[in-house]
This record gives structure tokens, C-alpha cells and sequence, in this order.
């Protein structure tokens, strides 16, 4: 069965674990994080003592995520070249076409403004909330508690945009 390719980049993920998305919901799609984003959220985190980042260890070590490394792609260095990104970005970029993934999520907004003039597919934490509610992997109290959860991590407008969809009747 194939899964949808997700790649998580640190802003992304650590925002959704500090807003307790659950364990289970990374069951319904295949989620990936290079080495530059593990050592960033893991390693790093791990020494300022972070919650966050012993909780991603978990996902890791649970298979709920899988670390990459990410190699050189000629498509990635093209569209980077004029950029100014910490390896973390650089390197979900490269694992993206290395693995042919489908969505890149960040919550970055240089970042963001970059994949979306390269046409690049990615959500924000609250879009990928959203999306999981419209396909019934979260039920809309569970939707609600993650995007309350993200409210202190993210801009009202994306807060209350993405609350406004859970009020709309799904049929």
C-alpha cells in the first residue's frame, strides 16, 4: 500500500510534538527527517535537555520516522545555489528529490516563500492538522487539542484559519 512521503524539517516537528500530535497518526503516512534535522532536533535538544527531542528520539526509534541521510542532488544544489539556509532546510531539499517525497513540512517562513516560488509542495504544522482531520485520521476533538496545542507556536491567522476549517461539517 503505497503511503504519502512526508519530511519534516526541525520547525515543523518539534512545533507538533510540543502540541502532542499522537504517536498513532504517523501510522497513515511514511515520515522522514534527514540527518541534519535529527542532529538539530535530536542530539542538539537532547543536550539542552528539550522534552521535544527525547520524544522524537521515541518516533524514531519506534519506526514512526525515519532519519535519512541525505546525498547530493544536482536538482537540489541548482534551486539552492543563491540561498542562504542552515543544513537543516539544505538538507530536507536534497532528501525530498532523493526519495521522490511528496510534502515537506515547515513552519519556516523564509523557507516556506522559497519552496513556494520553486513550486515545491509543503504544509505548515496547522495545514498538515487539517489535512489529517479532512481524511479522518484525527477526529475533530483530537484536531482541536493538536491545534490548541500549536496555538503559542504559530501566527493567529494560521491558528484561527485552521480552526475555522474544523467548524466547517464534514459529509
Amino acid at each position: 500500500m503505497y503511503k504519502i512521503k512526508l519530511i519534516f524539517d526541525s520547525d515543523g516537528l518539534i512545533k507538533l510534538v510540543k502540541a502532542n500530535l499522537p504517536k498513532e497518526v504517523f501510522d497513515s503516512f511514511k515520515a522522514y527527517m534527514s540527518e541534519e534535522v535529527y542532529l538539530e532536533c535530536v542530539i542538539d535538544g537532547k543536550k539542552g535537555l528539550y522534552n521535544e527531542s527525547f520524544e522524537i528520539e521515541s518516533l524514531i526509534t519506534d519506526k514512526k520516522i525515519f532519519k535519512e541521510k541525505s546525498k547530493t542532488n544536482l536538482q537540489a544544489i541548482k534551486i539552492l545555489k543563491d540561498e542562504n539556509f542552515g543544513k537543516g532546510e539544505e538538507g530536507i531539499v536534497h532528501l525530498f528529490f532523493n526519495i521522490k517525497a511528496d510534502v515537506m513540512i515547515s513552519d519556516d517562513k523564509k523557507f516556506l516563500n522559497f519552496l513556494f516560488n520553486n513550486k515545491l509542495p509543503f504544509m505548515t504544522p496547522t495545514d498538515l492538522v487539517i489535512s489529517l482531520y479532512e481524511g479522518s485520521i484525527l477526529d475533530r476533538n483530537s484536531a482541536s487539542k493538536v491545534l490548541e496545542g500549536l496555538r503559542p507556536f504559530v501566527k493567529d491567522k494560521y491558528y484561527f484559519q485552521a480552526k475555522n476549517k474544523l467548524e466547517v461539517k464534514k459529509w
